[in-house]
């Protein structure tokens, strides 16, 4: 199996980053583009088919109070009062007058009423005294009071006290059926005058007072559009054989009836395939119509929206690989020269060559190699001198160095001195110094324990207190035992606690006390030095850490405040060393923050 050849030259490689760099932004926006306008285009769709069925309904509903109209004109009416209260002879009312009035208004409403006149295929009256009036279509008259008071619409439009209710699309009642559904508004009649019951009605309207609604509704082959009422049952659908069928079975129409919402939109899996589906549902009658949208439609402006997304991302990377090209060639032709003075350079040739500069990026790029070789050229000269420097420093300071074994070995002399005249402060005071001068003349960079810290500062307060007669009081706070195992650089405290001797004590004339606390804290060690001396102001702490450290002419050491700060952060980082608080003629307190760590902590992350 051979591996991939690699392009090798640069300007092969440049041309490869290119279009990677090119392409997959191009194939990533085009991608979200496409995505995003599908989005845009399905929303658009929704929007538009969910106003249209809002309009639809409007429309629907405006129908259904136009029809309510006759029904409230028969509700209440002064012709029926006397005609529905007249007392009966026999089985029925006898016919009069007053009677064939009103059966000619009936007919005049029917007749003019052109909105819904002809949508009527059953009108009945009947009275509480037994007068059964009847009009519309002549099969229409050709129903069974009995059989018409036992169905649950009749009953349940009577028990609602007047109140117009459409129960929506049922079984056309008459015995002689033209009309396989109709849809009944009924209603009790009242007196004028009493208010009193004094019979119902019932019209029956054919289902043409929906349908002939969507005459020029424009339906797609694929699409479906179709009206329910509250139940479910179909009071209009594009297909007529549907009509007055139970289409809650449908999972889609199920959920839409279940839901609380005006209008909305849903997915829903029709015929094997995944359809959108929207509604609008009427707050009068709580009747729904639904329609599901054209795949088709939607697939083909899917179609024409991916041949432009194509269109662009093929343009913009034909563009792309053009620009490519040109660029690379054009970067490619300096770089080689460049290559050439590099390696003219690494020969050990340092002479400027005036033909790689230019006033463009490249140009400066050659101005760039050209100093570039001037200061590989400089460097040379300055690490020589450097070097040469370095060996006469080395020799000076072998020549200067003091032996500390010898001057060690001296104060051991004067300390048996001292012991043989009993002589125990002296003998006591050289041991100390002693020891700090050995502890001096080791390496001042490395970490020790942080008792063994104190016992150089326990060394260096015994010389002091010697000095100042006594006068000065050392005291330390430890939150506990465990923290004299940490480490600390050596000789931090030292100079903190010497400052404070020469710059917080001494001034005020009279006796002082240093109290250092150590605490953990969060990782890291605290360690707070604070005396009872004059004090500081702010600029004077300011200047401790920006002002260069004076020469010391008194000291143990030429150690600093400024120098342990910056010894800290040396070794530390920036986050640790030392802060500074004061109050003139009260107190100075100096925190040290560095990190928590062990003698075998130490061990274990130290390099190597």
């Amino acid at each position: 199996m051979t591996a991939l050849n690699f392009p090798k030259t640069l300007k092969s490689r440049l041309i490869l980053y290119f279009l990677a760099i090119t392409i997959i932004p191009s194939v990533a926006i085009s991608f979200f583009y496409f995505k995003n306008s599908q989005h845009t285009l399905e929303k658009n769709m929704i929007g538009t088919a969910t106003s249209n069925l809002n309009y639809s309904m409007t429309i629907i509903d405006k129908q259904l109070k136009n029809a309510e109209q006759l029904s409230d004109w028969i509700f209440i009416n002064k012709n029926l009062d006397t005609i529905l209260t007249k007392n009966s002879n026999g089985a029925r009312v006898r016919y009069s007058s007053d009677i064939k009035t009103f059966l000619e208004l009936v007919e005049y409403q029917l007749k003019y009423n052109t909105s819904i006149g002809t949508s009527i295929y059953s009108l009945l009256i009947h009275g509480n005294n037994g007068l059964d009036l009847r009009a519309g279509q002549p099969e229409g008259t050709q129903i069974e009071l009995a059989e018409l008071q036992k169905a649950a619409w009749f009953q349940k439009g009577l028990k609602l006290h007047g109140r117009k209710f459409w129960y929506g699309v049922v079984e056309n009642p008459s015995t002689v059926k033209f009309e396989e559904y109709i849809l009944p508004l009924v209603r009790p009649i009242l007196h004028s005058i009493t208010n009193r019951e004094i019979g119902w009605q019932m019209i029956g309207f054919r289902t043409s007072l929906i349908s002939d609604l969507f005459k020029n509704f424009e339906v797609r082959p694929d699409e479906t559009v179709l009206v329910v009422d509250s139940r479910g049952h179909c009071v209009y659908h594009h297909q007529p054989r549907l009509l007055g069928h139970n289409l809650s079975r449908l999972s889609y129409v199920a959920a839409i009836l279940k839901d609380s919402q005006r209008q909305g939109e849903r997915s829903a899996l029709i015929g094997g395939a995944k359809r959108l589906v929207v509604f609008a549902k009427s707050q009068e009658t709580g009747w729904s119509i639904i329609r599901v949208l054209s795949s088709a439609e939607l697939n083909r402006q899917k179609q024409i929206l991916l041949n432009i997304t194509m269109i662009i991302l093929l343009s913009s990377l034909v563009f792309t690989s053009f620009i490519t090209v040109y660029l690379s060639s054009n970067l490619t032709q300096p770089l080689t020269k460049f290559l050439q003075r590099t390696k003219a350079i690494a020969a050990g040739n340092f002479a400027r060559d005036p033909a790689i500069e230019g006033q463009d990026e490249l140009g400066a790029l050659g101005r760039g190699i050209n100093e570039m070789a001037d200061n590989i050229r400089s460097l040379l000269d300055r690490v020589i001198a450097d070097e040469r420097e370095k060996r006469r420093l080395e020799l000076d300071v072998l020549q200067n160095q003091v032996n500390p074994h010898f001057l060690y070995n001296t104060l051991n002399s004067l300390k048996l001195m001292a012991t043989m005249q009993k002589a125990d402060g002296i003998r006591e005071m050289v041991s100390a110094l002693g020891r700090l001068l050995m502890n001096l003349s080791k390496n001042t960079a490395e970490k020790i324990s942080l008792a063994e810290e104190m016992a150089l500062l326990d060394d260096y307060i015994y010389i002091q207190n010697i000095r100042y007669k006594g006068k000065i009081r050392l005291e330390y706070h430890l939150e506990d035992e465990t923290v004299l195992q940490c480490l600390i650089i050596k000789f931090t405290l030292q100079p903190i606690v010497e400052n404070a001797i020469f710059h917080g004590i001494e001034p005020k004339k009279d006796a002082g006390r240093i109290a250092i606390d150590i605490a953990a804290e969060a990782g890291q060690l605290i360690i707070r030095i604070t005396d009872d001396g004059v004090g500081m102001t702010q600029e004077q702490i300011a200047a401790v850490f920006t002002a260069a450290p004076p020469v010391k002419t008194r000291g143990l050491s030429q150690i600093g405040i400024s120098n342990v700060n910056q010894r800290l952060q040396l070794v530390y980082g920036p986050g640790y060393g030392l802060t500074i608080e004061s109050v003139v003629g009260e107190y100075t307190q100096v925190a040290v923050r560095v990190p928590r760590e062990t003698a075998t902590h130490s061990a274990a992350v130290a390099p190597g």
